[in-house]
């Protein structure tokens, strides 16, 4: 047995309880114990399966060199350990003899072992409220499992590898593929060079770029996804990108190594946009048109330690006065009810009536109510007192501590959990507010559809009589929404106000059905089993009056907006007649993408952009700075290290070569400098400036080149002889200067070598 084969038979439940959060380790259970994991196979030292959620997921788990490489195709395994993989490990724990051994080097994909029963969705728990693709907001756990990027990389042919390399102008030495996959997969996740490639893009790519962090979903970027995505964030005004165009873009950023080709689609391929990248890329340029100021009419601030002020006096309240919880609906009694509502909210009136009624075949559709709040209401109006009347702001409170375990249910009432609190209070308020901003981006107990529900109480949600799925897969949609639509608003920017109509114009083209949302797998007749109507003043139902786009969409992210956004400080918003008319974000983009938020007391940056005439260097604190800063930078000095709060710039002659190249002049320059910087240019560096436009076209800068500089004249003539020297030679500076591609260099060394010679590098 090999090393790789012992380290898999000798993991055991307390290895894989270590490995994971706990949160995730239940999780994990609970889908080995109901079964979830189909087709489990061993190659070798690879542990591969399916593991059935919201979709199928494929989940794999390889030793290499004694360490466990993990992947698994859902979004959350991006950033940390997936519960579909901690089900797999389970599933070989305990069940070692479950999985067929194929001969390693086999072609084999677990879904040819997989048939329709198999597929089917497996039955839960009613009222069960595990969401089947929720991120969680956990960081990855320390533990043996690494980062699946190698293991991406090392999919691709040799010369895609090279062709990184090349753009990115790294030289990696050595030809084995498996140890270029993971040197180049260190690379490409280093902040400072991620920053380097994304301030270096064109304009054109730095779009395609915002766009795929909108389209990226975990399940990958195709030519269609980002073609959409691009359209609707250019407006109204601009052009339509056609998949073949964005299948183009993809290409190119691959190219750059910021995408990975994932997996081939019938519809073309598909490019995954690695977590471990996304939260590296430094702040792009917005796509909204921001204003300085709010539009004519009230501002409502953001108000972060507000809010946490309010959530520990929530728990507090909680804790002195045990509030009631809402009594659960009564189980219903008739056999044929339960196999009809399943584990489906029902209203018990539109119940009642069909049971008066003889002919059952008349209920064609059934209502979804909203999810009801965790608090009757005499123990919600109670507690509104502490959110100025407002209940739904009660109901998300009590929900964010719920599901961080900070209160609990015992015996139908709402209890605190102080040793949980103790340990919560004990981190600094930046931890708390992430952890608790983190769990809303997540959370299926709580939606704002809910919340929309029970505003409108004449809009409807109605599924089809014989729906088969389970009521938590749509909870798992929904969680889908919002993550969407928060991906949407985070690229919008956040260095001004956004106005409503411009996001709800973008938003119209992005999300134009409310089911399904981007392009996850779902069956074909799920748009049509949910269906939103509007009722008759009576309550029922009215088939023929759909609600349109302004008043479900819309009022779904007008009311994300003024709600959780606002209620957690990510967003100020502007009134006019107490109507949204436009918002300014704060920290959503750090929030998603898992960088660092900005102190909750934090002060103004003294001096966010820090000159140092002596070394040429430029360092600017990226809270201090518009992303456009970076763009403007790059085109007149070279990125020499990326933090995650500054990058420092050295000005380069290169860098302004290369864009008066473009077509830039220095007055372009000088101009943009005072457009986006927060301070004049300086003249140490006007100067540079001036005197290099002034030199340019009096020199030609050639890229790709190397110098070979050699003993003496007779030695030019032997190599020349002797080697593939002169093949390569593009001019003769002298009898001992001759210029070669760089490409050749690593030939030329080994010739010269192989002959006696022994000659020295430099770059």
């Amino acid at each position: 047995m090999n090393a790789d084969l012992a380290l898999l038979m000798g993991l055991t439940v307390q290895y894989v309880r270590d490995a994971l959060y706990p949160k995730i380790y239940r999780r994990a259970e609970a889908y080995y114990s109901d079964h979830r994991v189909l087709a489990p196979r061993r190659t070798d030292a690879m542990l591969q399966a399916y593991v059935r959620g919201t979709d199928l997921y494929t989940v794999r788990i390889e030793a290499v060199q004694g360490q466990l490489l993990s992947s698994c195709t859902c979004s959350f395994a991006q950033r940390a350990l997936c519960k579909h993989i901690g089900a797999l490990l389970l599933q070989w724990v305990r069940e070692p003899e479950s999985f067929s051994v194929a001969a390693e080097g086999t072609s084999h994909s677990p879904a040819t072992d997989l048939d329709d029963a198999s597929l089917s969705s497996p039955s839960r728990p009613c009222g069960a409220l595990t969401s089947d693709d929720e991120p969680s907001s956990m960081p990855a756990r320390g533990g043996d499992l690494q980062s699946n990027l190698p293991d991406l990389l090392g999919q691709l042919k040799p010369e895609a590898l090279q062709q990184i390399a090349r753009r990115r102008g790294w030289r990696i030495d050595g030809q084995d593929k498996k140890h270029f996959a993971a040197t180049l997969a260190a690379l490409l996740v280093d902040r400072t060079e991620i920053a380097r490639a994304v301030t270096m893009l064109p304009e054109h790519l730095r779009e395609a770029l915002r766009a795929a962090f909108v389209a990226e979903d975990g399940h990958g970027i195709s030519a269609s996804s980002l073609a959409r995505v691009v359209t609707a964030l250019r407006g109204a005004q601009g052009p339509t990108l056609k998949p073949v165009e964005a299948a183009g873009l993809l290409l190119d950023l691959s190219g750059w190594g910021l995408v990975i080709p994932w997996q081939t689609l019938s519809n073309g391929a598909s490019y995954l946009l690695s977590w471990e990248i996304q939260n590296k890329v430094p702040p792009l340029a917005g796509w909204c048109q921001l204003s300085p100021r709010t539009l004519a009419g009230k501002e409502l601030a953001s108000d972060r330690p507000g809010f946490l002020r309010l959530i520990h006096e929530v728990w507090r309240h909680i804790s002195q006065n045990r509030p009631r919880m809402r009594e659960p609906l009564e189980p219903l009694g008739d056999r044929r009810l339960r196999s009809t509502v399943r584990d489906w909210p029902y209203d018990a009136d539109e119940i009642r009536k069909w049971q008066g009624k003889r002919n059952s075949s008349e209920l064609t559709s059934l209502s979804v109510p909203p999810q009801p709040p965790l608090l009757d209401d005499a123990e919600l109006a109670s507690m509104a007192s502490l959110t100025d009347g407002d209940s739904e702001r009660v109901e998300f409170l009590c929900r964010l501590l719920h599901e961080l375990e900070l209160v609990a249910s015992d015996g139908g009432y709402l209890v605190s959990c102080p040793e949980a609190m103790h340990r919560f209070a004990r981190t600094s308020a930046l931890e708390q507010y992430t952890s608790l901003a983190q769990t809303y981006t997540s959370m299926t107990g709580w939606s704002e559809l809910d919340m929309l529900l029970r505003r409108e109480p004449r809009l409807s949600l109605r599924r089809g009589r014989y729906l088969s799925f389970p009521y938590t897969h749509l909870r798992s949609e929904l969680v889908r929404v919002r993550q969407m639509l928060l991906r949407f608003l985070a690229t919008a920017g956040e260095m001004g106000w956004c106005t409503l109509t411009d996001v709800e114009g973008a938003l119209r083209t992005l999300w134009p059905s409310f089911f399904p949302v981007g392009q996850v797998a779902v069956p074909r007749w799920l748009p049509t089993a949910l269906q939103f109507t509007w009722n008759h003043e009576d309550g029922e139902p009215n088939a023929g009056d759909s609600p349109t786009w302004q008043g479900l969409q819309a009022a779904f992210l007008r009311l994300m907006l003024q709600g959780p956004l606002h209620w957690l400080g990510l967003a100020s918003t502007g009134l006019q007649q107490e109507e949204l008319t436009s918002f300014r974000l704060h920290g959503l983009a750090d929030l998603m993408w898992n960088r660092p938020l900005v102190p909750i007391e934090a002060q103004p940056v003294d001096e966010p952009v820090v000159i140092d005439e002596a070394s040429s260097t430029i360092t600017v604190y990226l809270r201090g700075v518009p992303p456009e800063a970076h763009t403007l930078l790059a085109s007149m000095a070279r990125l020499e290290e990326a933090t995650v709060d500054r990058f420092t710039y050295r000005l380069d002659l290169r860098a302004v070569h290369d864009a008066f190249e473009r077509g830039k002049l220095l007055s372009d320059l000088l101009r943009d400098w005072e457009m986006v910087m927060p301070l004049p240019v300086p003249p140490a560096i006007h100067t540079a400036l001036r005197d290099w436009w002034e030199r340019y076209g009096q020199v030609r800068l050639y890229r790709g080149l190397a110098l070979l500089e050699l003993g003496d004249e007779l030695t030019l003539r032997e190599l020349e002889a002797s080697t593939s020297l002169s093949q390569h030679i593009v001019a003769k500076l002298s009898p001992q200067l001759v210029l070669v591609p760089e490409p050749a260099v690593d030939v030329l060394l080994e010739e010269l070598t192989a002959r006696g010679h022994t000659p020295k590098e430099m770059k």
